[in-house]
């Protein structure tokens, strides 16, 4: 899990270096495919918005991961599901 939401109000651009820098380490360090949740709902210290979703989307695909996820569908906002749409192609 690479929570991001979790952390201290990043910009999406700082969504994007943390996530990538998780799939690629932790890749690295197990020598297995990755795959990653995101965000939680729409609480925690960085609020999940398009801009960082579409950030975690890219993330995901640039470091190689195999899959990817956010928590939870019960609270994601219809405007994350367009985003979210993009991890199918993974």
């Amino acid at each position: 899990m690479a929570l991001w939401s979790n952390r201290d109000n990043c910009t999406a651009d700082q969504v994007y270096g943390w996530v990538r820098d998780q799939i690629t380490q932790t890749k690295s360090l197990t020598g297995r495919p990755v795959s990653v949740e995101g965000g939680v709902g729409m609480s925690g210290n960085t609020p999940v918005t398009v801009d960082r979703m579409n950030r975690f989307d890219d993330a995901t695909h640039d470091a190689g991961a195999v899959g990817g996820s956010h928590y939870d569908y019960a609270t994601t906002d219809d405007l994350l599901w367009p985003p979210l749409q993009r991890l199918n192609a993974l």
